[in-house]
């Protein structure tokens, strides 16, 4: 007898040990500021921006707009840009501020001869920028009311996340003090926008925790009628998220920002174990067992269907780790080890309190509360599911994949009303390169790779959503206005430098290779050609993106062709979830399945759960469909975990069947499962339930769709369990007779 105790005592003390352990371990935890964690590691696309940071280190640049209600004064803009590239260009961090009078322009001097100038420099600075062709839709405002400069941080500014919140804190409160009567002064682009979201991820993540506690608290006091076992259940629950993140950050290099959302999900499920074993002991106190016995007995009595329970659950969560996208499989080892922590801490630490707490139940446990899924006749409740599930057909028919960027906030959302602003006044506000490096080989000779790439400017910017298009051929035709000259009589160049340096003494060629540095690389092997698109109307990205491919194809005949840009990455991430979506459903179904039919053994009833557990997802699919919402990135891998999670009632469900099957009476053994298990499985569905639908008040599109499908499925799985499987396990048996 004493050696059991003593391997409880060991395994107690091994766990609390482990859990003290994986604590430390939250203080190390370090999130990604970069949105690329989100992406494929070997896109193109991302490789494409990875070349690019390299050869011109404008990776993370962001734009100060100033905005004014008037036109702009010659005399006011030239002193505000003067006074803030100074001023801004004093920032830690910043390693140099691009104003549009810093653009290259060419001027003819007294005796006639052409020199390089800044903007600045030439007699009328507006009118140059008005007809300049690398400032564009870029630089200046398309009504003339606003101008932007170009903040370009050093690369330890964008390091960690700390450092880019600092610089871009920095330039906010400078933005907010310079910021007066004449000009009115935002910040807009890629940067700002990723330190914004993950510090609105995290506050988002803090309040609903705080939220599912404080929920959870409400209702298991009163589901139990006791303050004490609620406190138990979420204590225990507490430790296991709390672990499991310390666990992340002592073997985790940096967590995604998407991932600050599995602590509620990780919580919720946490609970989910302990809430049958308060239960079950619970019923063996009323039954006159003492508080270590009836301890005992609810380990025993539940140790077989949580076991099978959190394994069906963590293969849930455990398919995402074939996923291609690293944030993805960072949430299904997070949630799957969260799961399987919950699991040895509701076995082995959960006992031991409840026996020294005593969470005594005021009044006795409702005994036959599910009673009411038996009041209804069994065929009729089949022909209604059978219904429900034909209506879903056509709707799950009409089911597509919903482009989501940048739009990855809710309409609402004071950065999507600000981005829609900026792109009615400014044009485009996302940007695609084309990366064109020079072959080895020489083109041929009837081809003009100057005069391709000025035919293919123009067949770009015919593009529905491009707005702007720069490039240094487009300083060709500049140089052509101001010079007056034919460039061809240069000679044939393939570099657009060189023919302007034919145009210029050698000093001066030295100079316009430093003025183009944004467009054309240090050793002239590679130029950038930059497309402005407007990005808030993602639905169209599709048609775009197979344009902008095509136009790769054609200019691969004279150059290594590299195609950069956020919205291509996201493209082909969302490409790559919906294949995902099949695959990681399909390997959960396996799992799930093997798992589910090692609860049932038997094929048929192993079939009834497998059906009762398919009808929620049916149904929730067929209602997105007859609603017009698709699949969204926050749905795609949702199906996969959904079908981890709905099993769990069942497994509790068929496992107090076949508990209660002794008499060979099936339809009495079903109502004792019934009623045995109404109450642990409604509280844990509540509680699942409201641990996603909180996520539906999410300022992120992907949080919100994924929370409110995850709800719905669980609670149309809660009813099917305690509705649809009885009625259906009825009827199969009537015809077995």
């Amino acid at each position: 007898m004493m050696r059991p105790a003593r391997t409880n005592r060991a395994l107690l003390a091994a766990l609390v040990a482990l859990h003290l352990a994986a604590l430390m371990g939250v203080a190390s935890i370090e999130w990604s500021g970069d949105l690329r964690s989100r992406f494929l590691p070997e896109d193109p696309a991302g490789e494409a921006m990875q070349l690019e940071s390299s050869l011109f280190g404008d990776e993370h640049a962001f734009f100060v707009l100033a905005e004014s209600d008037q036109l702009l004064d010659r005399a006011e803009m030239r002193d505000a840009i003067s006074r803030w590239t100074e001023q801004l260009g004093r920032i830690s961090g910043v390693a140099r501020v691009w104003s549009p009078y810093d653009l290259p322009a060419l001027a003819r001097d007294a005796n006639g001869d052409l020199h390089i100038v800044t903007v600045a420099e030439t007699p009328d600075p507006l009118h140059v920028l008005a007809t300049h062709p690398l400032a564009g839709e870029t630089m200046l405002r398309r009504d003339g009311r606003g101008f932007a400069l170009t903040i370009v941080p050093e690369k330890s500014a964008t390091a960690t996340f700390a450092a880019r919140r600092a610089l871009v804190s920095a330039v906010e409160n400078w933005a907010r003090r310079a910021s007066g009567h004449t000009y009115r002064l935002t910040l807009a682009g890629a940067l700002p926008f990723e330190v914004s979201c993950l510090e609105l991820a995290f506050g988002e993540a803090r309040w609903i925790t705080a939220f599912v506690l404080a929920v959870s608290i409400a209702v298991l006091a009163a589901a139990f009628r006791s303050l004490a076992a609620a406190l138990v259940i979420l204590a225990v629950g507490g430790v296991n998220a709390a672990s499991t993140f310390g666990a992340a950050g002592l073997v985790a290099a940096h967590l995604s920002q998407f991932n600050l959302y599995v602590v509620p999900v990780v919580l919720t499920i946490s609970l989910l174990d302990n809430v049958h074993i308060t239960h079950a002991y619970c019923r063996a106190r009323e039954d006159g067992l003492g508080a270590a016995e009836a301890a005992a007995t609810a380990m025993r009595a539940m140790r077989f269907p949580c076991v099978m329970t959190s394994l069906t659950t963590a293969a849930g969560f455990s398919v995402l780790l074939t996923s291609h996208v690293p944030q993805v499989r960072q949430f299904g080892v997070l949630a799957a080890a969260g799961t399987l922590i919950a699991l040895a801490s509701s076995l082995i630490l959960l006992p031991p309190i409840l026996a020294r707490v005593d969470p005594r139940r005021r009044g006795s446990t409702a005994r036959t509360a599910g009673g009411v899924a038996f009041l209804v006749p069994a065929r009729a409740i089949l022909v209604v599911a059978g219904i429900m599930m034909l209506a879903a057909l056509p709707g799950a028919l009409r089911l597509h994949l919903v482009p989501e960027y940048p739009r990855l906030l809710t309409d609402d959302h004071p950065w999507m009303v600000e981005m829609d602003r900026i792109e009615q006044a400014w044009g485009g506000i996302g940007r695609v390169s084309f990366l064109l490096g020079k072959r080895a080989e020489e083109p041929a000779e009837d081809l003009d790779p100057i005069e391709l790439l000025g035919n293919f400017s123009r067949l770009l910017l015919a593009r529905p959503l491009v707005t702007s298009v720069t490039s240094p051929v487009d300083v060709l035709r500049y140089a052509r206005r101001v010079a007056r000259a034919d460039t061809r009589e240069a000679g044939h160049q393939n570099d657009p430098p060189s023919l302007l340096r034919a145009l210029l003494s050698k000093e001066e060629g030295e100079q316009l290779d430093e003025a183009l540095a944004a467009w054309v690389s240090r050793d002239s092997n590679w130029l950038r050609i930059i497309a402005r698109v407007r990005v808030m109307q993602p639905e169209k990205f599709p048609a775009l993106v197979r344009d902008l491919e095509g136009f790769q194809r054609t200019l691969s005949e004279l150059f290594d062709v590299r195609l950069s840009g956020w919205v291509l990455l996201y493209k082909n991430l969302e490409t790559e979830l919906l294949a995902e979506m099949t695959r990681s459903f399909m390997l959960a179904f396996a799992l799930v399945g093997l798992l589910l039919f090692f609860v049932a053994r038997s094929m048929v009833w192993w079939l009834i759960a497998v059906a009762v557990n398919l009808f929620p997802l049916w149904v929730v699919l067929g209602l997105l469909g007859w609603t017009g919402h698709g699949f969204s990135s926050g749905l795609l891998l949702a199906p996969g975990m959904a079908l981890g999670l709905v099993v769990d009632d069942t497994i509790h469900v068929v496992h107090a069947w076949r508990a209660a099957l002794t008499s060979g009476d099936t339809d009495r053994a079903l109502r004792a499962a019934v009623d045995r298990t109404f109450l642990p499985v409604t509280v844990t569905s509540v509680l699942l339930a409201i641990g996603f639908a909180v996520m539906g008040l999410s300022a992120f599109r992907a949080n919100r769709d994924f929370g409110l499908v995850m709800a719905a499925v669980v609670l149309l799985a809660w009813a099917a369990d305690v509705v649809i499987l009885p009625a259906l396990a009825r009827v199969v048996a009537a015809r077995g007779k």
